[in-house]
């Protein structure tokens, strides 16, 4: 029964038949997209009360030879700080009326922990296994991340509202709790995301920065529908990706078990969406998901078979969209770049390959400004010391960012491998579609947009450059300036007259009419009204101050910049034809700084490629000599 005005989810008892209560999972999660709780796990003969218990949490957590000398990192919620404690001293504190501290997101998990959710749910849902993408790195910890979580707390200790990382399928158990204490969750469907941020914005909350959780009264008066949960020992909670969802204990002492499992649905959306976010509020990746998709490719080609359930064949078929998103962001078109005409390359330009890095992996390296896992090819900085290298990714530089030097010289573009070998994957991983399913594989790719055995090319401007593009006509159009002696390429800007070398600008390509006298000796003057480009230049501040744009995006999309004095000729109001998305860079909130970039937190950017047909029509030529993505 619903406790108006929130909703009550379905509960699922753990006593009905396995198939049944998958059934229902899948139905909860998949289709409807509504959390579902499964409860009575502690009826099963596996449950084991004592294990997570007090003194099974000093057994177990403890690596001294003294029971709770173990010092471990709380939560002070009343002041919201985190403090060094003794394990004993904690302890002591939960079983007191409220305790200040909570601790959470403790990684460090006992094998014994691990081993009793592996025995006591089924493999569909268990943490790392055969249903989860990270399962190939669950002992590997370049890759995968800390994942299986535990969370202690007593009365008063809360979680602010949040999304689970990278919008996975998010599961917590609760494994043990005093008498009379329980947690009280509430959770928001997917479908309602956008309509949560709105109402954080409206209390003056930033959302992404995961540090507020609403009142009951504010959840109640809002419009959202939330669903109420009351989660005891042996309830199962299970969220659907993108599920915006808060935790309240009460009573006193709780003891709870959390994961998330990586789906190639949940893939697809974080690279589509999740990821590209994190990039605008510098948000860390807390899953390797390109270099986890990239190995599952490679994992499950050779099983690929006639035999295949359809389940198996769809699933792969999701792999291959979220791995042609990859290969998009990191495929560099030469052909298209040279033909925008705000990029003026001589026709002998040679554009050279990225440095492989020998034994180079990309497992561990990530963006110096954004955060964000960096899946192959890169830019580092060559002055800063190995052990502490600067890094960007392909897609900073091409917005601007650089490193604390303020010299592009210095800045080095490098790749943990050559494209070849992935591009080779994927059309390998088409070919043998094809062949064993055709029908499924002819309507993927119509879906996909996909034509690799296309002869025909898109034209320049139908393209939709890809970041490591844009990246490359970036840093070739510094080594330009630099080989220019006489600083003659480096024009002043119309609007702010500033000559900065690391800026790039842009030529208003507006046609306007200009007057040419025609008759010099008449008492009646006779004129000519041709129409001319406007030939104004703005640097990049001025692009983003005047234009609502940027230079990144203008070069993306190959349509014609406007200027401001054009734009408002033609009573546009100081806009420009561009697709719009908010590109936060404010170095002052995230503890970061804007190296020589446009340092405007307004500036705009574009939304993330759908169907990477701009990288998929490059599999239709013969690769050439030189070409930087086939050597």
């Amino acid at each position: 029964m619903d406790d108006l005005p929130f909703k009550t989810p379905e509960c699922v008892s753990a006593t009905l038949p396995m198939a049944h209560i998958l059934q229902k999972v899948e139905a909860a999660i998949e289709m409807d997209q509504v959390p579902i709780v499964i409860s009575d796990w502690h009826l099963s003969a596996v449950w084991d009360k004592d294990l997570f218990s007090f003194d099974g949490i000093s057994k177990h957590f403890d690596h001294f030879t003294q029971v709770g000398s173990r010092t471990i990192k709380v939560r002070d919620q009343d002041n919201t700080v985190d403090k060094n404690i003794k394990l004993r001293e904690f302890l002591e504190l939960l079983s007191q009326e409220k305790c200040p501290y909570y601790w959470k997101d403790e990684d460090q998990i006992p094998k014994a922990w691990d081993n009793f959710l592996a025995k006591l749910l089924p493999e569909e849902l268990t943490f790392c296994g055969p249903f989860d993408l990270n399962k190939r790195f669950k002992d590997n910890p370049k890759v995968s991340s800390s994942n299986l979580m535990s969370y202690i707390g007593g009365h008063g200790s809360w979680t602010p509202c949040h999304l689970d990382s990278c919008g996975a399928v998010g599961h917590n158990i609760m494994t043990w709790a005093d008498k009379d204490s329980s947690s009280l969750w509430f959770i928001a469907s997917p479908k309602d995301y956008g309509k949560v941020k709105q109402l954080w914005d409206s209390w003056g909350k930033f959302f992404e920065q995961e540090n507020y959780s609403a009142t009951l009264e504010e959840l109640m008066a809002s419009e959202i529908t939330f669903y109420k949960v009351d989660q005891k020992p042996g309830d199962l909670i299970i969220l659907p990706p993108m599920a915006t969802h808060q935790v309240y204990n009460k009573g006193k002492a709780t003891v709870k078990l959390a994961w998330n499992r990586t789906t190639p649905e949940t893939a697809l959306n974080a690279v589509q969406n999740v990821l590209p976010r994190y990039k605008e509020i510098a948000h860390p990746e807390a899953y390797k998901v390109k270099a986890v998709v990239h190995a599952a490719i490679r994992e499950r080609l050779p099983l690929l078979n006639a035999d295949n359930p359809v389940s198996f064949v769809k699933s792969f078929l999701v792999c291959l969209d979220v791995f042609g998103v990859i290969l998009y962001e990191d495929w560099i078109e030469l052909e298209h770049l040279k033909a925008r005409q705000q990029l003026a390359f001589p026709e002998d330009h040679i554009f050279q390959e990225p440095v492989t890095v020998v034994g180079g992996k990309s497992l561990s390296l990530v963006c110096s400004f954004c955060q964000g896992d960096i899946w192959n090819r890169h830019l580092i900085c060559c002055l800063h010391p190995p052990r502490r290298p600067y890094v960007l990714c392909m897609e900073c530089f091409g917005r601007g960012r650089g490193c604390p030097h303020r010299d592009t010289s210095n800045l080095m573009i490098r790749q943990c491998f050559r494209m070849a070998s992935p591009i080779k994957l994927f059309m390998k991983s088409v070919s043998k579609l094809t062949e064993l399913q055709e029908s499924v594989a002819v309507s993927w790719l119509e879906n996909a947009n996909i034509r690799p055995w296309d002869v025909q090319c898109r034209s320049s401007s139908d393209v939709i450059l890809s970041p490591a593009t844009i990246t490359y006509g970036r840093y070739y159009s510094y080594r330009e300036r630099e080989k220019d002696t006489t600083k003659k390429k480096i024009e002043r800007c119309s609007e702010c007259k500033t000559t900065r070398s690391y800026w790039m600008s842009l030529r208003c390509l507006k046609l306007r009419s200009a007057q040419h006298k025609t008759q010099k000796k008449s008492s009646i003057r006779k004129y000519d009204y041709q129409r001319k480009p406007c030939e104004s230049r703005y640097c990049e501040r001025c692009i983003v101050k005047h234009s609502n744009t940027t230079w990144f995006e203008v070069i993306k999309w190959g349509k014609d910049f406007h200027c401001k004095r054009c734009i408002e000729d033609q009573k546009q109001h100081g806009r420009n034809d561009f697709p719009k998305k908010q590109w936060y860079a404010d170095p002052r909130e995230y503890n970061n700084k804007n190296r020589g970039a446009v340092d405007d937190p307004t500036s705009l950017g574009g939304k993330s490629q759908d169907n990477f047909y701009a990288f998929a029509r490059c599999f239709s030529r013969p690769s050439k000599d030189g070409d930087v993505n086939q050597q």
